[in-house]
């Protein structure tokens, strides 16, 4: 059943639209939606979203169909591919409302030159029209105390827009595993009137990694850390972890004093968030860790 209110009044009906998001789905999802089906999607620890398009008040009955089996030619391959036997919804699947144009998707990228150097902060987003007319859109933001402001954009129907932007931060508080200073970075989308469409939040840390004559270094001191390897798993639960299990996953990680942490995959966005907070950081590996020399070789 729609969430009521999703919208504001100013929003007419016809550029109202509804995007449905996995987190996570292990390995391949088929989705349908009243019968129709609206798309399919494979490999896990990935985010992907399908448009669904302007729906009508009532109940809506929605199908995903996952299969976990694995072939050689999938990442890690199969058939015994992956970690343990953990298929099916691993992560949370939510409803966006989408008000004419979405902020589809954001990247915050700081660069730093050096310790002592002012750091520039490269942003870039993609807003998305969902409708069938051209819509004029606005992207402002800020990161920290300076604004950051993309400029607006006619978007053609069912077209993207991409902009790109940097602002320099003169003096940054830099981030290390023992001051993990954050910024506030967010975005705002909005309409020719400068009404409200959408927004966007992160908090994003500002430092540099680099490898020199075999050293790791943070902030052009060697780096030193204290390691675990991590999987996302319960006995009781399999994969599929509630903000509280993965809130005790990272409280064995501060309890054993660790200050990376090692994975086969991508973790859940609230264990990335949480590492950011707590001065840790992540070594992902792509997933070929099953893959073989020869295989790798071709």
């Amino acid at each position: 059943t729609l969430p009521a209110k999703a919208f504001a009044a100013y929003v007419p009906a016809r550029s109202r639209t509804w995007v449905l998001r996995f987190e996570s789905v292990n390995y391949r999802a088929t989705v349908w939606l009243d019968g129709k089906q609206i798309g399919s999607h494979t490999g896990a620890y990935l985010p992907f979203e399908f448009s669904l398009g302007r729906l009508g008040p009532g109940v809506h009955q929605l199908v995903v169909r996952v299969d976990d089996r694995r072939g050689t030619g999938d990442l890690p391959p199969g058939p015994t591919g992956g970690w343990w036997n953990f298929g099916g919804l691993q992560r949370e699947v939510y409803l966006r409302a989408v008000a004419r144009a979405d902020i589809a998707r954001v990247q915050v990228r700081p660069l730093l030159p050096c310790p002592e150097c002012a750091a520039t902060i490269e942003e870039r987003a993609v807003i998305r029209n969902y409708t069938s007319a051209a819509q004029a859109v606005a992207l402002i933001g800020t990161y920290g105390p300076v604004r950051v402001d993309f400029g607006r954009a006619m978007i053609p129907p069912h077209a993207s827009w991409t902009p790109t932007r940097r602002v320099t931060i003169q003096h940054p508080r830099l981030w290390s595993v023992s001051r993990p200073s954050l910024y506030r970075a967010t975005l705002t989308l909005e309409d020719r009137s400068g009404r409200r469409l959408g927004g966007y939040v992160t908090y994003s840390g500002v430092r540099s990694i680099v490898l020199r004559h075999g050293r790791l270094l943070l902030n052009g001191e060697p780096l030193d850390v204290r390691g675990v390897d991590l999987h996302e798993q319960s006995v009781q639960t399999g994969a599929a972890l509630s903000p509280a299990q993965l809130n005790q996953l990272m409280s064995w990680v501060r309890s054993l004093g660790a200050t990376i942490i090692r994975a086969h995959y991508p973790l859940n966005p609230e264990i990335e968030e949480a590492a950011d907070r707590d001065g840790i950081l992540l070594w992902s590996e792509v997933p070929v860790y099953q893959v073989s020399d020869q295989e790798l070789a071709q």
